[in-house]
This record gives C-alpha cells, sequence and structure tokens, in this order.
C-alpha cells in the first residue's frame, strides 16, 4: 500500500526507519500527556488527535497513553516515559497487534491528503469482494425517491431487518411495496408498505436473506402486477466467519486498558474495516456530537461516502 512520506530530514529516516511512513491517533490519555510535532513545542493532548512520523509523546509519571499507528498495532505507553511516532518498538510500553479490520481503516483513512489520516475515498475493505456488483442497476422506473439503509453496506443479519429511504419526495403511489432480489436479479420477496412512509422493520425470514450474500432492494407497486419505482438499492449481509473474526476482534479490544472514547473509536474502525459503514457511523454519531473529534468525522464522513451519502455534521 503506498503511503504518505511527511517532510522528514533525511537523519529522521535513517534514525526511525522502522515503521517509518506510520502516522498515529491518540486512542486514551490519562494524566500527564504531551506531543510535541518535529521542530515544535510540546501541547497537552486529547483523544482523537492525530500525529504525523517524528511526533515526540511524553507521558508523566502518573500518566498514561495509547496510541493507535495506521498499521493497526496500538502501542500502550507507560507513564514517565518518552515515545516517537514511527519509533521501533513500543518504547517503555507494550505493543498490541489489533489487524484486521482495524488496520484495513487506518490505512483507508491515513491514504490521502497532506496531514496525517485525512480522509479521502476509500481503497481497501475486509466485506465480501468488490466486484460484488459489476454495474449499478436502476430498477425499471427510476423515481427519485433514494435509499438511507441499507445501500452498499454490509448487514449483521438479526431476526430482523429495517430499510430507510428519503421522506421527500414521499412515497404517495397506490399499493406501495419493496422488493427484493438475490444478486441475479431473481425476485426473493414483495412486501407491503404504508404510502407517505419512509421505513419499514421486517422479519429476516421474511425478507427471504441469508448470511454472506448479495442483495437489492427497491420500492414499486403491486397492482396491476409488481413493478418497480426506484433505484435498485445494493447491499451484502456478512458471512458467519467473519462475524466470528469481528466478534475475535471487539473481544480484543474489550480486553484493553481505554476509555469510553477510544474504546468507541476502535470498535468504529472494526465496523468500517468489515464493510459495516451504518454501524460504524452509529458508534460514532453520539461521540461527534459530544466532542467533535476530528477522527471519528473521518471516519462518519468515509462511512456515508462509501454508501453514496454525504454527513450533515451537527452545529
Amino acid at each position: 500500500m503506498k503511503l504518505r512520506i511527511f517532510a522528514l530530514s533525511f537523519l529522521f529516516v535513517v534514525m526511525f526507519s522502522a515503521n517509518v511512513n506510520a502516522s498515529a491517533v491518540i486512542i486514551d490519555a490519562s494524566g500527564d500527556v504531551k506531543a510535541a510535532l518535529p521542530g515544535k513545542s510540546a501541547a497537552a493532548v486529547s483523544v482523537g488527535m492525530e500525529f504525523p512520523n517524528g511526533t515526540t509523546i511524553k507521558v508523566g509519571a502518573k500518566g498514561f497513553a495509547s496510541v493507535l499507528l495506521d498499521s493497526g498495532e496500538l502501542d500502550q505507553i507507560a507513564g514517565g516515559s518518552s515515545y516517537t511516532v514511527g519509533g521501533a518498538g513500543a518504547q517503555s510500553g507494550r505493543r498490541v497487534p489489533l489487524s484486521g479490520g482495524i488496520a484495513i481503516a487506518m490505512r483507508e483513512l491515513s491514504s490521502k491528503g497532506d496531514e496525517p489520516a485525512v480522509h479521502g475515498m476509500v481503497r481497501e475493505t475486509r466485506q465480501v469482494s468488490r466486484d460484488k456488483f459489476k454495474k449499478r442497476a436502476s430498477g425499471p422506473n427510476p423515481n427519485l425517491i433514494g435509499a438511507k439503509y441499507p445501500i452498499e453496506t454490509g448487514v449483521e443479519l438479526g431476526s430482523e431487518i429495517t430499510f430507510k429511504w428519503e421522506k421527500t419526495p414521499s412515497l404517495d403511489w397506490e399499493n406501495p411495496v419493496i422488493i427484493i432480489d438475490d444478486a441475479s436479479k431473481n425476485r426473493l420477496a414483495v412486501i407491503a408498505v404504508s404510502k407517505n412512509t419512509s421505513e419499514l422493520t421486517v422479519k429476516t425470514s421474511r425478507a427471504k436473506l441469508a448470511k454472506g450474500r448479495k442483495y437489492s432492494w427497491y420500492l414499486g407497486t403491486s397492482k396491476p402486477s409488481v413493478s418497480g419505482k426506484t433505484m435498485r438499492f445494493e447491499f451484502w449481509t456478512i458471512s458467519v466467519a467473519d462475524e466470528t473474526k469481528i466478534q475475535n476482534e471487539m473481544s480484543k479490544i474489550n480486553s484493553l486498558k481505554l476509555g469510553p472514547d477510544g474504546r468507541a473509536l476502535l470498535k468504529a474502525q472494526v465496523y468500517y474495516g468489515n464493510g459495516l459503514y451504518m454501524k460504524a457511523v452509529n458508534e460514532l454519531e453520539p461521540l461527534y456530537a459530544k466532542n467533535r473529534l476530528p477522527f471519528a468525522e473521518k471516519i462518519i464522513n468515509s462511512s456515508y461516502s462509501r454508501m453514496g451519502q454525504s454527513y450533515n455534521a451537527p452545529k
């Protein structure tokens, strides 16, 4: 994977050749924790701050910090120590390899821009293969009503699934239905919807969905015959194997010494890296509304971008 190269001196590159391209995000910090960019004065840090290679992080005697690298590794820095982003090893602490979805998410979120972890269109995900749909297909009669969920995202199947669409323009035609097809456009289910609504929750069995499959859905009418009236909205369901991988990653996160904000950032990246973009959004929107963490906003923005939508951040 091609990573950005920060403007570092040749001497610095030689001294810190191990993991030299890594950027870092503060995932947890307690006590006296300060960071200094190369050639800059030190300042106090907070969760969600991002730093390039060469940044020095100093932790007071009673302090503690956790730094997430774009390799997906988490360096936990002990009190009374100094740490350099891009330096070899955990340096007076311990290095925890998180890998999996977090590694993918960190690489993607740090893949574009002139500063650490500037968000952009994402380049790689662990999901049903990226060629899941060769072309974005439309329904028979495209309508302006757009989907909100699920669209271009993975879904963890439970006993129910909720379909959501835009409120404007309204669903005002007669005999409205949701039509669900498999990846080959074979019709699986036709489910009645109330007029002028914007969501419907149904049993997974009623929608005839299974794990590890590709699907599409669209809104239509049932009379005089079933026909579509909107674009076809594509999604996929997470396989049992990927569910197990996600659960294992979550178990590792829960075992770490982290505050609630750092834990939410890591969990959101697991969802993001496994293609569960709406789950990543749901994990981080309350956190962003509370403290406006830029890194949280980047994950939210990239998740919505993956789903072909835009994020209206709260003011």
